[in-house]
């Protein structure tokens, strides 16, 4: 379990960065929640990969888990807080993403679950 607290505007513009070589159909980026940040990483055979770290403030265990980018960039466009929060409880479950100070908005968002990746 974990929540992190991050800046919306880095986390939109790494995502957007990293996501230009995730497979075209799932958009899959593996993100890597630690005490130092989250680093984003997605790769594909035919454009090669990318890693991006960026910082957040988090608080638990580390934490490996894939998302569909487009879904997580769809959210970030309909929050208007600075900040965004993202609760989170194992790779398998669903994430909860929100607006910083505004607990009457949440977002749930499913993982990928991606065979032979980790």
């Amino acid at each position: 379990m974990g929540n992190c607290t991050i800046e919306k505007d880095t986390l939109d513009g790494a995502l957007k960065r990293v996501s230009l070589v995730s497979s075209p159909h799932i958009k899959n980026v593996k993100f890597d929640y630690s005490s130092g940040g989250i680093v984003l990483s997605a790769s594909s055979p035919d454009i090669g990969e990318a890693k991006e770290e960026i910082p957040c403030v988090y608080e638990g265990e580390g934490l490996s888990i894939w998302f569909n980018a487009s879904y997580i960039l769809e959210i970030l466009r309909h929050i208007s807080t600075s900040d965004v929060v993202m609760q989170l409880t194992s790779q398998s479950t669903a994430a909860l993403l929100g607006p910083k100070a505004q607990e009457n908005v949440l977002y749930l968002l499913m993982p990928l679950r991606i065979e032979g990746w980790e």
